[in-house]
């Protein structure tokens, strides 16, 4: 075993700190499709973050950008979906040194899901509740 262990699962970037909830991705069993994924929620995640960092309190769990690591086994390839703010190279840098991903088998997307309140004309904060 390698100290490099690529993991998989979900995270919060507020300020210049990431938080996240993840799992060697070797631990993981890929579905019919090979892909692995953890099944946390960046719903239920939030609360942790919040107890630890109760600077973030004010806000619910979309209000900050996030994302999501998984893992296609079968062409051995990296998704990470993120929020469209984060889609640059210091948090790409920063989120694939947080989960010891090398960029070369990593594939960036951006989905309306992990959209945070300044990048949804729509967000509506209703506050930490």
């Amino acid at each position: 075993m390698t100290d490099y262990e690529p993991n998989i699962g979900i995270f919060f970037i507020a300020g210049d700190n990431i938080y996240q909830k993840s799992e060697k991705a070797d631990s993981v069993k890929a579905d019919q499709l090979g892909f692995k994924d953890v099944q946390y929620s960046h719903y239920e995640y939030w609360d942790i973050v919040r107890f630890f960092a109760p600077e973030y309190q004010k806000h619910d769990f979309d209000y900050y950008p996030r994302g999501r690591v998984i893992y296609n086994a079968l062409d051995n390839t990296f998704f990470i979906w993120l929020d469209k703010c984060l889609d640059d190279h210091k948090h790409r840098d920063l989120i694939c040194k947080s989960f010891n991903l090398s960029e070369t088998n990593v594939i960036f997307g951006n989905d309306e899901h992990y959209s945070c309140a300044k990048c949804n004309k729509d967000y509506v904060d209703i506050g930490g509740i």
